[in-house]
């Protein structure tokens, strides 16, 4: 049974850019209106497996849908999007039961497979999962396989924020407010060298890995047009592939 996503929130663009990309995913897209009220409606009429909005919506705000609709049996997962917001009000967020609160704009890949994560995570069987490695080997078997030079601190930065960054629901956005600042502090460094080392660490990586490699991980970004990856692109992608890896 295909997985159904009710889009109240124009973070795909279109809806037939949004039918288009969640087909290729194996999901059903749904859509309504920035209404609150009508996101209810629909989340009773359709009882759809997740939903995508915005934190802003009219009459009926997203707190007030998360209280109401989180938390029940059957209840959708939630996925809240945002242009600028605070680190409480994401924490607010989180609070009431939403899966992801993420920044705007997303790739819209990178949000589809947000929502393949969490179709997986519900499909979850204990017993067909064989034996996992840990985060840490995993994280280290990926860093090798994209090349990122493995003598350089920005490699040990790396590898720390990937970890924090799996086992954190603060979205990857906060970075600099909480993930560099625990890195630096674990390292006996500053925020800044962390950022550095790792801008650093991607751009080796950028000049000396294998092309085809880094294309399948960072394939919208592999173009001359948009240069190398942020240092939030990066973390932020390896960690939702990592993250989709130990729920197969």
């Amino acid at each position: 049974m295909q997985y159904r996503v009710l889009v109240a929130d124009n973070c795909f663009g279109s809806e037939e850019e949004a039918t288009r990309i969640l087909r290729g995913y194996d999901m059903k897209a749904y859509f309504c209106g920035s209404d609150g009220a009508d996101v209810m409606k629909r989340v009773e009429e359709l009882k759809p497996d997740a939903v995508v909005m915005n934190i802003i919506l009219r009459d009926c705000d997203s707190l007030e849908v998360l209280s109401r609709a989180c938390g029940k049996a059957g209840s959708p997962k939630f996925i809240v999007t945002y242009c600028e917001l605070d680190a409480k009000s994401v924490e607010k967020v989180m609070e009431l039961g939403a899966s992801y609160c993420v920044e705007l704009p997303i790739d819209r890949h990178l949000l589809a497979s947000r929502l393949d994560l969490l179709h997986r995570i519900a499909e979850y069987s204990p017993a067909a999962v064989k034996p996992a490695r840990t985060a840490e080997e995993e994280i280290a078997d990926v860093l090798h396989k994209l090349a990122v030079p493995a003598h350089i601190k920005g490699y040990q930065y790396l590898r720390e924020a990937i970890l924090l960054s799996l086992r954190s629901q603060t979205p990857v956005s906060f970075i600099t407010k909480e993930i560099y600042p625990t890195v630096a502090r674990r390292f006996g460094t500053t925020v800044s060298r962390v950022e550095r080392a790792i801008r650093n660490a991607i751009e080796l990586t950028w000049d000396r890995g294998d092309v085809e490699v880094l294309t399948g991980y960072f394939g919208y970004t592999v173009r001359a047009d948009r240069g190398k990856p942020t240092n939030r692109e990066f973390i932020s992608t390896v960690t939702e592939r990592l993250r989709l890896s130990f729920v197969r």
